[in-house]
């Protein structure tokens, strides 16, 4: 707090002083070319004016390294966006009376059997019909992405506070819950063909999220390509 401190000084060094408090750690900066402004210029109105300041520049700086942080394939926040693609590089068939074929570990599975906390996709068809549905390859586009946070029925459990209180579910709810990204997909060739959904099971508490890019296109292995824009 030496007086011939420019008020700039000053400023940043409660930039640094709130980065800090908000995110434990240090904050470095280097200013040059700065006017000299005596701190005692800095009438108590000004001194709220631009400590407020400093909390707005810390929060908007956050929340840029925030945004970078979530875009990415290995970011649960980052879902894949409408005009992605998702290209069927070998033909399916769907069994008869069946609209969907699960994925898991890159491989197709029998049936819908999996494990249901580990990452999985369903590619869904719209129609149900006695005869097999033969799906060719294809590039597919995004045409809406929904993220769904379902309860998983008949297994009940004691159900830890966080989710009594925040998701105001009761002791004899679901223990589980199924954390799910769907897109949605169009293809001139093939209408019929609905969707994709990846998801597994979280238990509701903070350390739950759904799946990052990354993660469904290992559930759906070289059968599949998705692509983001």
């Amino acid at each position: 707090r030496h007086p011939e401190l420019p008020w700039l000084h000053w400023m940043v060094m409660n930039i640094s002083d709130t980065f800090s408090r908000f995110t434990g750690q240090s904050a470095f900066i280097v200013i040059l070319n700065i006017p000299v402004v005596p701190i005692q210029q800095i009438t108590p109105e000004k001194s709220a004016m631009l400590r407020t300041a400093a909390v707005l520049l810390c929060a908007l700086f956050l929340g840029a390294c925030q945004t970078t942080a979530q875009r990415g394939p290995d970011s649960p926040w980052y879902p894949p966006p409408v005009g992605s693609t998702l290209t069927l590089k070998v033909p399916l068939t769907i069994p008869p009376e069946q609209v969907s074929l699960y994925f898991q570990d890159g491989k197709l599975l029998r049936g819908s059997g999996r494990d249901q906390f580990r990452p999985w996709c369903k590619f869904e068809h719209r129609l149900r019909v006695p005869e097999p549905i033969e799906v060719h390859p294809d590039t597919f586009t995004v045409t809406r992405v929904e993220r769904r946070i379902d309860q998983v029925l008949g297994m009940p459990a004691p159900a830890p506070a966080f989710r009594r209180v925040f998701l105001h579910l009761e002791d004899d709810s679901p223990s589980h819950l199924t954390y799910a990204t769907r897109l949605y997909l169009s293809s001139p060739r093939q209408p019929d063909v609905l969707r994709l959904t990846c998801g597994h099971w979280g238990d509701g508490t903070p350390s739950s999220r759904h799946l990052t890019l990354n993660e469904m296109r290992e559930a759906l292995g070289e059968s599949f390509s998705l692509e983001t824009p």
